[in-house]
């Protein structure tokens, strides 16, 4: 199992096993989605080890090799802590078993937090990120102003290419796209009045 991450020019290869090799496309996914200057303030990224069975780092543009002593530092991958293990979102769907700390829709006591999908009604502009920390209002990075967050809803994908992904959303639109953090394609989903959430709109074959 590899990463691979490739320039018109450049290419580099890290292998790994699957697990972590998982664990590190979603933490950069999540620096791309969360869109800030120092995503590390702002966002939660999963954090992991390259440890010794990661054998083989090539940058083929430059023709040369990295060590994994290297590699950690030059990508700044720690070894998580027990609590951070729990806080790694992958292929989460509506199973009705999240975990204690989840936020809920409704909750207006701590703030929202995770994956956290919101649109400034100001501007208009979406944005899908990951918080770490629950958040009571939310700056729209582009026009600056704050809104304040209650009643999120869940809103949950579930793309063709395989990947499911669960986010809480201020948008009240009846149906909107929201891209795969996976493959990019938009994916259409839609309002369930009764259960309050909103769902992957399926197709006549599905």
């Amino acid at each position: 199992m590899g990463l691979t991450i490739a320039t018109k020019d450049r290419r580099f290869c890290l292998k790994m096993d699957e697990e972590k090799c998982e664990a590190l496309f979603n933490r950069i996914v999540s620096d791309i989605l969360a869109g800030d200057d120092n995503p590390q303030d702002d966002c939660y990224l999963p954090e992991i080890l390259l440890e010794p069975d990661v054998n083989e780092a090539v940058a083929v543009g430059d023709k040369a090799s990295t060590s994994v002593p290297a590699m950690n530092e030059a990508l700044k991958i720690q070894s998580p802590s027990e609590v951070h293990k729990k806080k790694i979102f992958d292929n989460l769907t509506p199973s009705g078993n999240e975990s204690e700390e989840e936020i809920l829709p409704g909750e207006k006591n701590s703030g929202y937090g995770g994956f956290l999908y919101l649109e400034c009604p100001y501007c208009g502009k979406r944005r899908a990120f990951c918080s770490r920390r629950k958040l009571r209002e939310y700056k729209c990075d582009s026009c600056g102003k704050k809104t304040e967050l209650h009643d999120l809803a869940q809103m949950f994908l579930n793309c063709e290419c395989g990947r499911n992904a669960a986010y809480l959303t201020n948008i009240t639109d009846e149906m909107l796209d929201v891209n795969c953090i996976n493959c990019g394609m938009p994916v259409a989903v839609q309002y369930n009045a009764k259960k309050k959430i909103y769902e992957t709109i399926r197709g006549e074959g599905d």
